[in-house]
């Protein structure tokens, strides 16, 4: 029974310390990813797009389920907010005749 016991402690140990040594970067060609250093994937198809300027305002950092994320605010909330509608009001309707 004691040797589970140690399995255990192991595993956990091992979790912790993983948990701990994350380090969450920003990435991609815009700067809009934010990922674990160690993966360091973070692949974009480098558009541009005038809401990653919003990600500026806000933190890559990691969050409560354990991955990183941005963590928001106001400020990064009300960007986007902004960037999208200005990006949606930019688009062309066409109507068929």
């Amino acid at each position: 029974m004691n040797q589970y016991k140690y399995y255990f402690l192991i595993i956990g140990l091992f979790f912790s310390i993983s948990a701990f040594s994350m380090q969450c970067i920003k990435s991609g060609c815009g700067g809009q990813l934010c990922i674990d250093k160690k993966e360091d994937n973070g692949i974009s198809t480098c558009e541009y797009k005038e809401s990653y300027q919003c990600y500026k305002k806000s933190v890559c950092e990691k969050q409560k389920n354990g991955y990183c994320g941005w963590t928001s605010n106001p400020e990064f909330e009300t960007c986007l907010i902004e960037k999208r509608a200005k990006m949606n009001s930019s688009i062309p309707s066409f109507s068929v005749h």
